[in-house]
């Protein structure tokens, strides 16, 4: 797993910080959204708890720059259709199969 994935995930799931409202729809600060993608692109570790003016917020916006600037996504385009058809069937066997 890539390191700044790593260290947002665990900062995101250190103490009630998943429970922040709007975690992933807000944007954080800027600037140490800024000084935290450079450090990690520069192959540095960010100690993500002890950067000045950081949050839940901030750190979940990294998170999300990070996926959206994969060169590739996580599911490839060729398998969107059968993504599709999966979600489907997990839905319908949500709704008619009871659980044990």
């Amino acid at each position: 797993m890539p390191s700044v994935v790593q260290h947002c995930l665990d900062y995101l799931r250190a103490g009630d910080r998943l429970d922040t409202e709007g975690l992933f729809r807000k944007t954080g600060f800027r600037v140490v959204l800024e000084y935290c993608r450079d450090a990690f692109d520069n192959g540095g570790a960010v100690a993500l708890d002890k950067v000045p003016r950081n949050d839940a917020v901030t750190v979940a916006a990294l998170l999300k720059s990070w996926f959206s600037e994969m060169p590739e996504p996580l599911i490839p385009f060729y398998l969107y259709d059968a993504y599709d058809d999966i979600i489907i069937v997990i839905f319908i066997l949500m709704i008619f199969v009871p659980l044990q």
